[in-house]
């Protein structure tokens, strides 16, 4: 019994792993899909990640409405509105000072402000060939994202799509999330019958945990950037709207995000003065101090199930293979599949203990 099973396990693996193979030789020839799944799979995403993070909200409508048709509906058109603020008010201002910033650094301005440490890094490090190269490439990603601005919104067919298709994908999340948790509980009392309340406990957990991470993420975020704005006005560090801005999205990505969104601040500060520098990065360390101790704690409640290391590994990874959509749903994907791996291993556990009796 147990060399049979043992058997079939492992034929399952060669299956596996053969069709995985195959996949790999057709990759050319199954392009197609993937090219249309991935364009399909991007904006219900985001859909999801707009769904999740005015739940709160529609919720909060549907106590006063009494209809959820109605709730989503107002969901959506805040949505719109506070988007129509984003694209008309800060992606200008962002756009603006991008231009400006990648235009003003040069590394002169930096061996000039900061000469002493100049020196000293320039005794180990190429400190200018590197620092030449970065901004090259900062100024190369501007202009050409400058330069293909018309392109991107007159493209009707592609990102016009795109967005109808977040849009549609979160207004239909919000209007029918309680029939689509109806027909999963029907589908589970069909083919599940005796383990419908475990894995309906599990999609409940789930949810919880996509709810509790994206939403409070996100509020997290506009926090953290509202504060790294003030602070970085309060030292004096030019563009300091355009840093807060990237403060607020790199924080989406856990605990390496911060850090990120701090680089382009150091490098700003590095162009006046080491000093500026130093206050740059006590203001990142002091907000990261308030965020983690006092606004995530408030916000999110308990801690997520998860190590650091571990998130730091996943995002990483994600990162490699689906760039900053694989940062955004690394951290929520992770949780869901180690809830779903957790009960398919309870649920063998308790069928071996079962075979065993």
């Amino acid at each position: 019994m147990v060399h049979s099973k043992l058997t079939r396990r492992l034929i399952n693996v060669v299956l596996i792993l053969l069709a995985v193979f195959l996949l790999s030789l057709l990759s050319d020839t199954f392009y197609p899909v993937f090219s249309v799944a991935v364009y399909l799979l991007i904006p219900i995403i985001f859909g999801t990640y707009l769904y999740y993070a005015f739940r709160p909200i529609k919720q909060w409508l549907f106590k006063k409405t009494g209809k959820d048709g109605l709730a989503a509906f107002l969901s959506l058109t805040l949505f719109l509105v506070i988007f129509g603020f984003l694209l008309f008010f800060v992606f200008k201002v962002v756009y603006e000072q991008a231009i400006q910033l990648a235009t003003s650094l040069n590394f002169s301005e930096i061996s000039q402000s900061n000469a002493t440490l100049y020196q000293l890094i320039d005794r180990y490090l190429p400190a200018e060939d590197l620092f030449n190269d970065a901004v090259n490439w900062f100024q190369r990603k501007v202009v050409s994202f400058s330069r293909r601005l018309p392109d991107l919104f007159s493209s009707v067919g592609s990102i016009g799509s795109q967005v109808l298709l977040t849009f549609l994908s979160f207004f239909y999340l919000m209007k029918d999330d309680s029939l689509i948790k109806k027909a999963w509980q029907e589908h589970l009392a069909k083919q599940y019958k005796k383990e419908r309340k475990a894995q309906d406990k599990v999609a409940v957990k789930i949810d919880q945990t996509l709810a509790t991470y994206i939403s409070g993420q996100m509020i997290v975020a506009i926090i953290l950037g509202i504060l790294m704005y003030f602070g970085y006005l309060l030292i004096g560090i030019p563009y300091a709207f355009l840093l807060a801005v990237i403060a607020l999205v790199t924080n989406l990505i856990p605990f390496i995000g911060p850090i990120i969104g701090t680089v382009p601040a150091v490098i700003v500060a590095l162009t006046i003065s080491l000093p500026l520098v130093l206050k740059t990065l006590l203001i990142a360390v002091v907000m990261q101090q308030i965020e983690s101790n006092l606004v995530t704690p408030y916000i999110m409640g308990t801690k997520l199930p998860i190590h650091p290391f571990t998130v730091i590994i996943v995002v990483l990874v994600s990162i490699n293979l689906f760039g900053i959509v694989g940062a955004l749903i690394a951290t929520p994907t992770y949780l869901s599949l180690k809830l779903i791996v957790t009960y398919l291993i309870e649920r063998r556990y308790v069928s071996m203990l079962k075979e065993m009796d």
